[in-house]
């Protein structure tokens, strides 16, 4: 079992046969991606992570990813702190051929090195349980945004005044014309 810090990378088909377990965490700067897509990047991410073997001699990861994160909600352009919990599932296969086996019950990352950074299998799981649209949970602290969609009447004022319809008298016109070709 792996505590504390984590390596940039593992050896994902020793910790398979040994069924280890990682259990740590790892600087927000070391998910490039990710980070992008933050307000700040600073704080950690904790994972606590469980290999064991499959079929066709593949990797299966299995456990799950938290952090704190800094976001700039779009209704009030305001930062915030925000808790993500994800579960990871992913088979990590050497080669695209065995893919095939595993797309639809887990996550298939094609790697067929030994080693394979600790980052790749989890950053694209952060990334999707980000929010698209970064809002606080409830209401924005100055409590002029709020999550309720605003439903507003629209009052219509009908006039008693007679309506000019250009076209009112259009259909007799044709009738008359029709009439005097025939």
């Amino acid at each position: 079992m792996l505590t504390g810090p984590l390596p940039e990378l593992i050896d994902h088909r020793k910790l398979a046969n040994q069924a280890g377990v990682l259990e740590g965490s790892i600087p927000i700067e070391r998910f490039l991606r990710f980070k992008g897509m933050l307000a700040e990047a600073t704080g950690d991410v904790q994972l606590d992570l469980s290999f064991d073997r499959g079929d066709l001699k593949c990797t299966l990861v299995a456990g799950k990813v938290s952090t704190k994160v800094h976001l700039v909600c779009q209704s009030c352009m305001t930062l915030y702190v925000q808790t993500m919990n994800c579960d990871i599932s992913a088979s990590v296969v050497v080669d695209e051929s065995k893919q095939v086996v595993y797309e639809q019950e887990t996550e298939v990352i094609v790697h067929a090195e030994k080693l394979i950074p600790i980052v790749d299998l989890v950053e694209d799981e952060l990334i999707l349980a980000l929010r698209m649209i970064p809002r606080h949970p409830d209401e924005c602290p100055d409590g002029e945004y709020s999550q309720e969609p605003v439903v507003e009447a629209v009052i219509l004022e009908v006039s008693e005044t007679e309506t000019y319809r250009p076209f009112a008298n259009l259909a007799e016109t044709i009738n008359k014309q029709n009439k005097a070709e025939s």
